[in-house]
């Protein structure tokens, strides 16, 4: 049935999308080393945008260059 199912998203982006967030949550972790979960989970939320929008911009860029 895996193949079957109805995509209505990039799995390609979506990926990406979770890296770089993985990515920026490391990096957060790094710089504020006292940082609790909800510390993150805020951080996360504040910059999901830039997060998304960097991905998308960097994805675009290798497939135009």
């Amino acid at each position: 049935m895996k193949g079957s199912r109805c995509r209505l998203f990039d799995e390609s982006l979506v990926r990406n999308i979770m890296v770089s967030t993985g990515i920026s949550m490391l990096e957060y972790m790094k710089k504020n080393k006292c940082s609790d979960v909800n510390d993150i989970c805020d951080f996360v939320d504040a910059h999901a945008d830039d997060i998304i929008e960097s991905t998308i911009d960097e994805m675009t860029d290798d497939e135009s260059g």
